[in-house]
């Protein structure tokens, strides 16, 4: 990767990208800046907020499943960051530990109504919270390796199972 080769693709002068992002280091640090946006903004979009109308296990599928068309529709800004390859700066790691706190905050109320609804309150939300988002990138790094053998409806319907066998466990009657 170079500027001359950054200007190619953007077929602009390559002073151009020299004023806007300084050197290849800067050009890359506005890349994943970017892309860690994007996936933030759509798993942002995923997440029920309240007041949740629906069951804990309807939301948290469906919030799946809006990850994984947007990991279909945008698999290369995934993989950038879910995958980071080899020398990644530890900047982007810092920033995706960052990304990680803010969506545990996010879901925590989330989990926090579920638990109560299926009278688990003494299950620790933070945890969960951590245990979900940590769910979801294990499931999105299986379908960008191996989109054929993982795909969205193998994926869902493996996780709608397992949440009917959890929420038959904590009882579904509330």
């Amino acid at each position: 990767m170079s500027m001359e080769s950054i200007a190619r693709a953007g077929e602009i002068a390559k002073t151009v990208v020299y004023n806007l992002f300084g050197d290849v280091d800067g050009a890359l640090k506005a890349l994943f800046a970017r892309e860690q946006q994007r996936m933030f903004d759509a798993v942002v979009a995923a997440v029920p907020m309240p007041p949740f109308r629906d069951e804990p296990a309807t939301l948290m599928l469906a919030a799946l499943h809006q990850i994984l068309d947007d990991v279909r529709l945008r698999p290369d800004s995934w993989r950038l960051l879910l995958v980071p390859a080899p020398g990644t700066p530890p900047g982007v790691r810092s920033a995706i530990e960052s990304h990680r706190r803010r969506l545990v905050a996010l879901l925590r109320p989330g989990v926090r109504w579920a638990l109560v609804r299926y009278d688990a309150e003494h299950l620790d939300e933070e945890l969960l919270a951590h245990t979900a988002i940590a769910a979801v990138e294990h499931a999105v790094r299986l379908a960008l390796e191996d989109p054929a053998d993982f795909g969205i409806d193998r994926i869902i319907g493996s996780a709608a199972e397992a949440i009917t066998l959890v929420r038959d466990r904590l009882g579904s009657d509330r």
